[in-house]
């Protein structure tokens, strides 16, 4: 992902889940405008699971509960 806005979760066994928080999205309102943030807020609750060993991405999912951080 290499993205510098929002959070990373890592699982100690291989893999690594990103996604974006509140603060996230706050940073993401400041970088790109309310209006833009708003008309896709519907596509901002989701999350990926990577490999930590090669960035390779294992899958793509939509949240709709909170990820608990082990890290």
């Amino acid at each position: 992902m290499g993205s510098k806005i929002g959070q990373k979760s890592f699982d100690h066994r291989g893999t690594v889940t990103r996604y974006l928080d509140k603060a996230a999205k706050k940073a993401l309102t400041k970088a790109i405008g309310s209006q833009v943030v708003r008309q896709l807020e519907s596509f901002l609750d989701v999350y990926v699971i990577e490999s930590t060993d090669d960035g390779a991405v294992i899958t793509i999912g939509h949240r709709y509960k909170r990820i608990n951080r082990t890290n």
